[in-house]
């Protein structure tokens, strides 16, 4: 089961479940930071223009980029141990740009 109180301002304050209580630190109204119940810092996240641009949770980092020409297209490349991984979030009003081919002679063939 899932708790969490919120501030005045109807930001999240904090959460607890099964594995603790989890503290949110905020620069305005952007998540910055995440503490564990002892005040360890267990998270951080980075924003620009766009939006979020890089979580930091343990050893793991994941760097979230936006296409500005389709909008809502982001994506999110994750690297920590046991090596990288790459999503991509598609907009689903969005229709999907198509697989470019794999056969001979085409771009991706080398």
């Amino acid at each position: 089961m899932l708790t969490a109180g919120y501030t005045g301002d109807g930001l999240r304050a904090w959460k607890q479940n099964a594995n603790g209580r989890t503290y949110f630190l905020y620069d305005g109204n952007l998540p910055m930071a995440e503490l564990d119940s002892s005040g360890s810092l267990t998270a951080t996240n980075s924003f620009a223009n766009n939006g979020l641009v890089t979580r930091r949770e343990g050893s793991t980092s994941i760097f979230y980029s936006f296409d500005s020409v389709r909008i809502g297209l982001a994506g999110e490349n994750g690297f920590g141990l046991g090596g990288g991984m790459q999503v991509e979030v598609q907009n689903p009003n969005y229709p999907q740009p198509p697989t470019p081919p794999t056969g001979f002679g085409s771009p991706r063939n080398f």
